[in-house]
């Protein structure tokens, strides 16, 4: 069974069975074995998504004092028969949320379903594939309550997918959230949202005395602000977090999958000419790098993206510049929001998709360009918005991104993987230098590769429809 370096007896040590997802040596079915059982919070979806596997082995490099998974293996093998697989309470993975929920509004007992972003690993077998699905149910729903107190939504998981069709139970709760703020989540697995601030709700009531508004409407504004209601938890589609087992998960498979521990790197040779970085009109300034490649064609791309969650941005015009502006005033997602455009060989961006975060300032999103040497290739920028960034001079606002865009690049590619349209075929090397800046003169960190992803091959059945994704198959 996998566990922490700090586990091992002195006189043992820890032995990589498979390295953390997305690292330079690429593993496809890597994933997250029983002894990863840390509780810090983690920083960023690439992190969400990473972790390493370990076995505690002698000195001298072999085996030693095998745990009960090691030993469970052993017997199987001896058997011909199953594997025993057991992951302790503690163990954490990583999951992709596939529906929209708001506490308050979501009724206690409804169902949840979430999807697997990595797989469970154990004595060097692949027990959980990734992409699984697990359930459960809501078990605490309250919305925004009265002088800004914020709501609360509880989940408890408690069936996992084990292969299509083999489901069993679990008892697991979300350790970490994508976008909450620490602390946010509480032991038990709750989360919290955050109680609105008075001073932010004085300023507004200061502005409008100092604007010379009578006194009658600024008091009823400063006690409309004082009773008002907080906010109240959501959780977005899309969004991914990682799941805590409170007990331990006890598996017996037939089928021992070894992990694919690399990924081998393509040379440019191998592929149509690929651009290094978008630029300006002019190609005076360079962007953002170039970070991902698709092989496919156009429509199987297209169809890829809706499936996995993604949705096609709008074209810049005064309604959506409209829209994407009350979003940011009211601090609500701006799903489709127009974004500015780059350029690669002189031409702007052939598509463009996002996933929407909890307010128009964050979001994932990425550009895609044809390439005119062939028409089933096509290259990609992806970063992640994190903020806006304000120059009072030009009067001009623009999205603030988070520099590790390899996360966002690791991103995409799940994403996209978890709808069985899209394999990761290989990494190619694009870049040299690592940091960088963009146009905007925004830093940016790289290892300078591009994930290379085969598109197309869609299972025939449609996705389930929203609001039926949280049933449990018969």
């Amino acid at each position: 069974m996998g566990q922490r370096e700090s586990d091992c007896p002195p006189s043992q040590r820890c032995r990589a069975l498979g390295p953390a997802p997305y690292s330079q040596d690429q593993s496809e079915d890597s994933g997250l074995g029983g002894g990863i059982r840390s509780r810090t919070r983690i920083r960023g979806v690439a992190a969400l998504l990473t972790a390493v596997v370990c076995a505690c082995v002698s000195a001298g490099g072999g085996p030693a004092g095998q745990g009960v998974g090691s030993l469970a293996h052993a017997a199987a093998g001896e058997a011909g028969d199953s594997l025993r697989a057991v992951f302790p309470a503690g163990t954490t993975f990583p999951v992709r949320f596939l529906e929209t929920m708001t506490s308050g509004k979501v009724a206690v007992g409804s169902p949840v379903m979430v999807q697997t972003m990595a797989g469970l690993v154990d004595d060097s077998c692949v027990v959980i594939r990734p992409y699984s699905q697990a359930w459960g149910r809501v078990v605490t729903s309250v919305g925004g309550r009265r002088f800004g107190r914020g709501g609360r939504l509880g989940l408890r998981f408690d069936s996992l997918e084990v292969e299509p069709g083999r489901i069993v139970a679990m008892d697991g709760v979300l350790d970490t959230l994508e976008y909450t703020r620490p602390g946010a989540i509480t032991s038990e697995g709750g989360v919290r949202a955050p109680h609105a601030r008075i001073r932010g709700r004085a300023a507004t009531v200061g502005v409008t005395a100092a604007a010379g508004v009578g006194v009658a409407p600024v008091a009823a504004l400063a006690g409309w602000q004082v009773i008002r209601r907080g906010k109240s938890v959501r959780i977005l589609s899309g969004q991914v977090g990682v799941l805590r087992l409170n007990s331990a998960l006890p598996l017996v498979t037939d089928d021992c999958r070894p992990p694919r521990t690399s990924v081998g790197l393509l040379t440019l040779a191998d592929l149509p000419p690929i651009p290094q970085r978008t630029s300006n009109p002019d190609g005076s300034k360079p962007g953002d790098p170039v970070n991902l490649v698709f092989l496919g064609e156009g429509d199987a791309l297209q169809e890829a993206f809706r499936r996995a969650g993604w949705e096609e941005t709008r074209r810049p015009s005064a309604l959506s510049l409209a829209r994407g502006v009350s979003a940011a005033l009211a601090a609500r997602p701006a799903p489709g929001a127009p974004m500015s455009n780059q350029y690669v060989h002189g031409r702007k961006q052939d598509l463009g998709y996002m996933v929407a975060g909890p307010n128009a300032r964050i979001r994932h999103h990425l550009r895609i360009w044809a390439l005119p040497s062939d028409d089933s290739s096509w290259v990609a920028a992806a970063t992640k918005d994190v903020g806006l960034t304000v120059n009072p001079v030009k009067g001009r606002a623009t999205h603030r991104i988070d520099p590790r865009v390899d996360e966002e690049r690791d991103y995409v590619v799940r994403t996209l993987e978890s709808t069985d349209c899209a394999d990761l075929v290989s990494y190619v090397p694009v870049l040299q230098d690592t940091l960088l800046h963009n146009v905007s003169g925004q830093r940016i960190v790289t290892d300078g590769r591009a994930a290379v992803v085969r598109v197309g091959g869609c299972p025939g059945e449609e996705p389930a429809a929203e609001g039926d994704s949280g049933a449990r198959p018969d």
